[in-house]
């Protein structure tokens, strides 16, 4: 049986700035740590769900830090669907500070 499929690519974009840079043992870095949900994704014909969580940890020189801050984290999904309608939820979770965005 072959299924029509469309592709797509979604992309996520947060400022850094409200994200938690915690300092690293070997103080030269920090690191933020982040879970990015795109979930959600209803298939309005069979009511289904499907949800990806991408986890980002990257660590940033301290000289540094402050560059990243004024820029944004993006990523961007690629995905196939069959033809329809459908929703898509977002969040951001900043690990180390524990807060949901």
């Amino acid at each position: 049986m072959i299924t029509e499929r469309n592709r797509y690519m979604v992309t996520m974009e947060a400022p850094l700035k409200e994200l938690t840079f915690t300092p690293q043992p070997d103080q030269k870095n920090q690191q933020i740590d982040a879970a990015l949900l795109r979930g959600r994704e209803e298939f309005q014909r069979r009511n289904r769900l499907r949800s990806l969580v991408k986890t980002l940890a990257v660590q940033v020189a301290l000289d540094k830090v402050d560059a990243y801050k004024e820029g944004n984290l993006v990523q961007t999904f690629r995905t196939e669907l069959p033809p329809g309608s459908y929703s898509l939820e977002a969040a951001l979770m900043d690990r180390n500070g524990r807060d949901w965005r």
